[in-house]
């Protein structure tokens, strides 16, 4: 059933999730951009003009491995959040162990790993651990402890997203 579940999730949130970003993205009332990270926990992102993540250059393989982790990063986030808000633990410590565990038989993550910055690798290895740290905490702790782990686990998103971006090789 979880299985399933997740499926429906990502199915659906797949559906409606690009019309959702559209009218989350799209200009508010008086041609005024919405303000999306009004939170006071969140850094705003800088603009373009003053750039200060570090770049790394990717080949378009790893580049497609990148986004597709990233996809199964935010999929397994709304997940998360969805099994708290119904204090599903079983479905908690699936989701996180699987994470935490989950690994690239293609060899295209071993090859990312050589040629990333050691801070990118240093919030992949957290990344991992909070997972890790998740999945032993569901059976025992409360839901608002656990919310506060996958708290931490996004804030390992954030880091990573406001410290590095990727230039695709090309194939030249």
């Amino acid at each position: 059933m979880p299985l399933l579940r997740t499926m429906l999730v990502f199915i659906g949130g797949g559906a409606c999730g690009a019309g959702l970003a559209f009218a989350l993205l799209s200009e508010g009332p008086g041609g005024a951009t919405r303000d999306l990270l009004s939170s006071p926990a969140v850094e705003r992102p800088l603009s373009a003009e003053r750039e200060t993540r570090a770049v790394f250059a990717v080949t378009a393989d790893e580049q497609a491995r990148i986004r597709s982790q990233m996809l199964e990063f935010l999929v397994d986030l709304q997940n998360l959040n969805t099994a708290l808000a119904e204090a599903d633990r079983e479905w908690v410590y699936e989701i996180a162990a699987a994470q935490a565990t989950r690994r690239d038989a293609s060899g295209t993550g071993q090859q990312l790993r050589a040629k990333a910055p050691e801070g990118f690798t240093r919030i992949s290895q957290s990344l991992r651990s909070e997972f890790s740290a998740l999945a032993d905490a569901a059976a025992s702790e409360s839901i608002e402890d656990l919310q506060e782990r996958v708290s931490r686990v996004t804030a390992n998103c954030v880091a990573c997203h406001g410290s590095y971006t990727v230039s695709t090789l090309s194939a030249d």
